[in-house]
């Protein structure tokens, strides 16, 4: 699996196994879905805050570095948590929820500027740039690294629980 960064890596995957204990002594059905990076229609946060630049012209076009970033649609997560509620061979365990395909940040930019109905700018801001930009403070950085860095999960144990995801990038707000 995947090792718990931080604090709040730490406290998060403790809360996890003290979770599925009280679901062992309790003999109720407990599954643990941790999603990849959620969108379409409503969501929240960062992709959203991204969608809302590109819609009002002032995120910039990102260059492609071929980094590899895991998402899942929101109706996709839904199906996830159905299928590991009703299914018996889910209980006690962990999942992590994608739709099976590596994205770069670029496509993400490219189907973000095809949701919001923008022609996807022909230039890009080079790398260098932003490298340089995250010297400027770590919070900054930390920023440029979710942006631009990698954070691929396999979702190959849903998969064996028949779960394929159904919706695409090309679905970013449907």
């Amino acid at each position: 699996g995947v090792q718990p960064n931080g604090v709040y890596g730490e406290t998060k995957r403790e809360a996890e196994l003290k979770i599925l204990e009280i679901g062992r002594q309790s003999k109720m059905h407990v599954s643990i879905v941790r999603p990849s990076l959620v969108y379409g229609t409503g969501v929240k946060g960062n992709l959203a805050l991204m969608r809302r630049g590109v819609e009002q012209g002032w995120f910039p076009p990102l260059p492609e570095t071929g980094n590899r970033r895991s998402l899942i649609h929101v109706e996709d997560l839904v199906k996830v948590l159905i299928l590991v509620a009703e299914d018996y061979r889910a209980n006690g365990e962990i999942f992590i929820a994608t739709d099976g395909v590596p994205h770069s940040s670029r496509e993400i930019y490219e189907a973000i500027c095809q949701s919001v109905g923008k022609k996807t700018p022909n230039w890009r801001v080079p790398k260098f740039i932003f490298e340089g930009v995250s010297l400027l403070s770590p919070r900054v950085q930390y920023k440029v690294g979710k942006l631009l860095g990698n954070e691929y999960y396999s979702s190959e144990k849903l998969e064996k629980l028949g779960f394929l995801a159904e919706k695409s990038l090309r679905d970013f707000d449907a």
